[in-house]
């Protein structure tokens, strides 16, 4: 896989990413609960968001080595 093929990976795992967060944001702003957005209890999803701060922060990591390994040639 190209170091191009696996930028356009990793962007497609953060508009996920994203997609999920903003559904749950406008689950929110709707006024749902918990128990409604499909959560058992608030640590639920404090788990759920913790999980996603790391994918995004691990996707980040990634990408900058690819782009640094691409402009380095």
């Amino acid at each position: 896989m190209s170091a191009y093929s696996r930028l356009q990976w990793i962007e497609r795992q953060l508009a996920n990413i994203m997609g999920r967060l903003d559904a749950i944001t406008a689950d929110i702003e709707a006024g749902l609960s918990l128990s409604e957005m499909g959560f058992s209890d608030p640590q639920e999803m404090h788990d759920l968001l913790k999980d996603m701060h790391a994918q995004i922060s691990q996707l980040l990591a990634m990408s900058r080595m690819l782009t640094m390994g691409l402009a380095r040639g």
